[in-house]
């Protein structure tokens, strides 16, 4: 449409756009109708929708296997046992005690802890860097005698221990043993360092407990009669690789090739270990040594490298307790660890495994751990105990008011989920509309935000899906479970006796306790209890119904009205057929807004460009009127000119 059709009413006086604008206000009010119902269609959704979250939130907070302590359909969640260990009616720290079932034997005493279960370890009896001084006295002496002129050469040497670098001067001129000077090296260092921070062997050994120690610069002829060199440590690099250890290094240059280096300098040294039969790990010379020592404690199960920090060694354990998890290692692993300090010929560095050794009610038990599983109740020894002052003595008691304030948690959300339901379904309607666009236009906020609160009253009345999830709920509460001889009455549940609270629940909160302390593994059962016909089988939903108990009966309703996985019927839950939720495929693939929005959104799409049309014939019509007239008055004109 072009501006120039709607230049009217120039010669015929008539307001043109105001005349149009009324006429169309009839049409207009139709498409008005139109936007009101989908409007309201979509505040339907949005209370479907809300009412989704509302039992999505309830299936979270007590149907959620991530939220294990919560989650009401596991039996754990009800075994809540509190565990003594009583010796002469006191408690003792011998051993823990964990009860796995509500009802729990109880009925044992532990009458001695002969032995604990331990790992096999083969204790590292090197480090892969030594410093270890091989004096040769006669050129140490040497070393030390003036010259010609008189003049000593420097005697000092340093030393870095943690990055804190001192000068160790030797004192004397003439050393006639080997003693004295090993003692003098340690007065030096204790007077650097504090005393003990660095330790010197008889033989010579310099070392240090949790510290790195590193050997500086010095006179080359000093540091060699010491059997120093200059970078002597007792620690490994963080980037250091295989190739420290001897079974890595590369070869030395074949003599053939006279002594120069290949054209390709050798590939890095490969190995392959196996541990207790498992695959085997593959190693190589420019791997570092740290992160091999993570892969190979991470790619089996039966034993670990791990670092003394405090002697700098190597040990080599075995990943769990017994004399049945020993540790076997192929003859590269053996050749590997011993690189790495483990003599496997020096037996006073192993110890074997041994199992656990106790005697529970009088009977010897053996145990590869140290938690022995005695029916329901896991005993974890602390540590031995010879039975001199009698036996260990294992009590329990329910601790019913853990389950109880749970409980008391989901009947509250329970009931939130009954009031709600229960309004929506006989909110009265309103009399008020969704407002059009002009009418927003003529309002304040808030008054818009109370009219609109007012309309979308009573929209789920009568709702039969909502009705329905109501009878299940108050269904589930009456129903008893098969095998079970207990009902949720005898626990202290039952619905209100005031029909005017619309089936919420009430909740003994004592009479919860009791039964839970006197009938432990029956209240267990009737809230867990499940069937083994799954929820898909919609045939068979009856029949799972009467198997499962309460708490799995309730999360079948929530799953009828938001589950989100098509059955073979390529039905949903009810909420999500009809409104579906937001980030799932359901979004937009539902009743309301593939069927009834949709629909809406065509019918207003066709209404605006007939609405558009029309208005062109009225502005088209109204143009042809003033070009009539226009005619009309020219003519007019004419003829009064002629006559004068």
């Amino acid at each position: 449409m072009n501006d120039y059709s709607r230049v009217t009413g120039m010669v015929s006086g008539l307001e043109t756009e105001k005349i149009i604008k009324d006429m169309m206000k009839i049409e207009n009010m139709k498409l008005d109708r139109v936007k009101a119902d989908k409007q309201i269609a979509l505040w339907k959704q949005e209370r479907y929708r809300e009412f989704s979250s509302l039992l999505k939130g309830f299936e979270s907070s007590y149907f959620d296997m991530l939220n294990k302590e919560n989650d009401l359909l596991l039996e754990s969640t009800y075994q809540t046992n509190n565990g003594k260990v009583l010796l002469n009616g006191k408690e003792n720290d011998s051993v823990s005690v964990k009860f796995k079932g509500a009802g729990a034997n109880t009925n044992l005493t532990i009458d001695k802890i002969e032995q604990l279960a331990t790992a096999e370890i083969w204790k590292g009896s090197t480090n892969i860097h030594q410093i270890n001084m091989n004096v040769d006295l006669a050129k140490l002496n040497d070393f030390l005698k003036a010259d010609a002129e008189g003049k000593y050469k420097n005697r000092e040497i340093a030393v870095a221990v943690n990055n804190e670098i001192r000068r160790i001067k030797l004192k004397n001129n003439n050393y006639t043993n080997k003693d004295d000077l090993i003692k003098e090296l340690r007065d030096s260092f204790a007077e650097e360092y504090g005393e003990g921070v660095v330790n010197i062997s008889d033989t010579g050994e310099i070392t240090s407990m949790n510290n790195k120690v590193t050997i500086g610069i010095g006179e080359e002829d000093l540091l060699k009669s010491l059997g120093l060199k200059e970078g002597d440590r007792n620690y490994i690099f963080k980037n250091e690789t295989m190739e420290t250890l001897a079974m890595f290094k590369p070869d030395a240059p074949d003599p053939s090739s006279g002594g120069t280096d290949p054209a390709e300098p050798p590939k890095p040294k490969v190995a392959e270990i196996s541990i207790n039969g498992c695959d085997k790990i593959k190693i190589s010379a420019k791997d570092k040594i740290y992160d091999v020592v993570r892969r190979i404690n991470s790619s089996q199960n039966f034993a670990k490298l791990e670092l003394d920090t405090v002697t700098g060694k190597f040990n080599l354990v075995a990943k769990k307790t017994g004399v049945v998890n020993s540790i076997q290692l192929d003859d590269k692993a053996k050749e590997l660890f011993g690189q790495l300090g483990i003599d496997f010929s020096d037996q006073s560095k192993h110890e074997a495994g041994q199992n656990a050794k106790l005697k529970i009610n009088g009977e010897v038990v053996y145990s590869a751990s140290n938690t022995v599983e005695v029916g329901d109740v896991s005993i974890k020894l602390n540590k031995k105990y010879g039975g001199e002052q009698g036996s260990l003595k294992i009590e329990s008691e329910v601790d019913a008011s853990k389950v109880s304030e749970k409980i008391e948690g989901f009947i509250k959300k329970y009931n939130e989920i009954i009031e709600k339901t229960r309004k929506a379904v006989r909110e009265r309607t309103s009399n008020y509309k969704p407002l059009t666009e002009e009418e927003k236009k003529a309002m304040e906020k808030d008054d818009i935000k109370n009219w609109e609160a007012k309309a979308k009253e009573g929209l789920l009345r009568n709702d039969s899906g909502l009705n329905k999830l109501l009878d299940d709920l108050r269904h589930i509460v009456n129903a008893k479970v098969d095998g079970v001889d207990i009902t949720l009455k005898d626990m202290g549940i039952e619905i209100a006796r005031d029909y005017k609270k619309g089936g919420v629940l009430e909740f003994n909160k004592a009479k919860f306790e009791k039964a839970m302390k006197e009938k432990p593994s029956q209240v267990v059962k009737f809230m867990t209890k499940q069937s083994d016909i799954p929820y898909r089988e919609t045939d068979k939903l009856p029949q799972r119904f009467s198997e499962n108990g309460f708490m799995q009966r309730i999360r079948d309703v929530i799953k009828g009205n938001i589950s989100t996985v098509k059955d073979k019927n390529e039905r949903r839950g009810y909420l999500i057929d009809k409104a579906g939720m937001k980030n799932t495929n359901a979004e937009t693939d539902n009743e309301i807004s593939y069927k009834i929005i949709h629909e809406y959104d065509k019918r207003i799409n066709r209404m605006i460009e007939m609405l558009q049309n029309k208005e062109e014939t009225y502005y088209k019509r109204f143009t042809a009127l003033e070009k009539a007239l226009g005619q009309l008055t020219s003519q007019q004109e004419s003829i009064f000119s002629m006559l004068g």
